[in-house]
């Protein structure tokens, strides 16, 4: 699970913050603790409509792979036999 939470971050973070950069919410001199409050308080505002759009089509084409793996790993299974 922790591979999928660091991939997650790793995609969506450096987004946010070039938002929160270009919105004037956070400078490159603002320090850690005033980033992370302006991250929360983004996420807050719901300003993650699209985010949450790609993130359920993300889910989907996940799943559509998974089912293409274990289809093509039965059809396979059952050929051999």
């Amino acid at each position: 699970m922790e591979e999928i939470e660091k991939s997650i971050v790793e995609t969506f973070v450096p987004d946010i913050i070039s938002e929160l950069l270009f919105e004037e919410k956070i400078t490159e001199n603002s320090g850690v603790e005033e980033v992370k409050r302006e991250v929360f308080s983004f996420l807050d505002r719901e300003q993650l409509g699209l985010m949450n759009v790609a993130i359920v089509l993300a889910g989907i084409c996940f799943e559509q792979i998974t089912n293409e793996f274990y289809h093509k790993i039965s059809r396979n299974l059952k050929s051999k036999r």
